[in-house]
């Protein structure tokens, strides 16, 4: 596969872009935020993180200890991709605060929101959303 690479400076590229991003979800009448099947995977997340983590206090052996040490490790990534980061980025809801208190998930496993909002640069999921859109973008690269 090419890499495709655009100047920092593309105004043109960037508006042709996003205007096709807009296009795909309002054809497709896909919201750009969360839908419910993301606020119940979320739920399920929290859940078994939380359920994990009290059994690793109680854990009756050293098997359970060790595989609940492996499962929150597990589940500290998912958390912190599908709640944290979709937070950061607003789209996990349309609303606003919703979003900026869900970035606390980032504090809960140790991490600061804060910061990651300050350093997870915006336009990090263009290459990514250029995938999802990969046939309509051709044409123009």
């Amino acid at each position: 596969m090419k890499n495709i690479k655009y100047q920092k400076g593309d105004v043109k590229f960037k508006k042709v872009l996003f205007s096709r991003v807009n296009e795909y979800f309002s054809n497709n009448k896909i919201k750009k935020t969360g839908n419910k099947m993301l606020f119940l995977k979320s739920g399920l997340l929290l859940l078994a993180y939380v359920l994990i983590y009290f059994l690793l206090l109680f854990a009756p052996s050293m098997t359970v200890l060790y595989s609940c040490y492996i499962s929150l490790g597990v589940l500290t990534i998912f958390v912190a991709l599908n709640i944290g980061h979709d937070a950061a980025h607003h789209t996990f809801s349309e609303n606003r605060e919703y979003n900026n208190i869900l970035l606390y998930a980032f504090d809960l496993l140790g991490a600061s929101g804060y910061m990651w909002r300050l350093k997870n640069p915006s336009m990090q999921g263009v290459p990514l959303i250029m995938l999802v859109v990969k046939g309509t973008l051709q044409s123009t690269i």
